[in-house]
């Protein structure tokens, strides 16, 4: 039970030696496991459900083209995910809920910017709400470059690319 030359009792080690050359067991992260299984799943039913539709080419696509790209992709996704979660615990990581909520409504703020105010009324929209995600950005700094990014979206798009955008389009109703 003891090894030669080691005394029994107090400072002796009471547990054998792990085995270096053993294995270490890994428990699964089944949460992200499961949610692997669940997108590999669902990529496999639309792209068989897509395999059915003409698929066309790259240049000349047909009607399941996209849905095939799309469901190969969760096909992939999945898998990785759940390889990572059969491998082990992955690191938990901190979501920054704030700029990722402030990015999200700055896009919101573009779209009906764009289609009720106008071009350069969205854009100094959508920089002014996406200003949020820094909260040590001073709403004067913002403003001057929603500002400057409108009359640069402005010179290129209407006057550069010739498209028929109006800078201005206050009518809401």
């Amino acid at each position: 039970m003891n090894e030669p030359g080691r005394a029994s009792g107090a400072g002796a080690d009471s547990h054998p030696a792990a085995d270096p050359a053993e294995p270490e067991l890994v428990s699964p992260d089944v949460g992200t496991l499961v949610g692997g299984l669940i997108i590999l799943a669902f990529g496999l039913w639309f792209g068989i459900r897509a395999w059915g539709m003409p698929l066309g080419t790259a240049t000349s696509m047909g009607p399941g083209y996209f849905p095939f790209l799309l469901s190969a992709i969760c096909v992939l996704l999945g898998a990785g995910l759940a390889l990572q979660g059969a491998r082990g615990a992955a690191e938990r990581v901190d979501i920054p809920w704030r700029p990722l909520i402030a990015i999200s409504a700055s896009v919101l703020a573009f779209a009906f910017g764009i289609r009720y105010l106008g071009l350069m009324p969205a854009v100094v929209g959508a920089v002014l709400v996406s200003s949020f995600a820094d909260p040590e950005l001073r709403i004067s700094t913002a403003l001057v470059l929603g500002v400057a990014l409108a009359i640069f979206a402005w010179l290129v798009f209407t006057v550069g690319l010739g498209l028929s955008m109006p800078a201005f389009d206050l009518d809401l109703f």
